[in-house]
């Protein structure tokens, strides 16, 4: 990864997101957890959500 995509990525406010895909992720209870994963239009960041 280059210098100004680093840059990019710290100052971006990844307001644009689409969706990516989503998992199930086990709890410790044993049951399972969605995790669902984002992806920023602008600077190209894969967000985790629902933890």
């Amino acid at each position: 990864m280059k210098i100004p995509n680093i840059i990019k990525r710290l100052f971006c406010k990844h307001s644009k997101t689409a969706y990516l895909r989503s998992y199930l992720d086990d709890h410790p209870n044993g049951g399972y957890i969605t995790r669902h994963i984002w992806k920023c239009k602008e600077c190209g960041k894969e967000i985790i959500g629902g933890k």
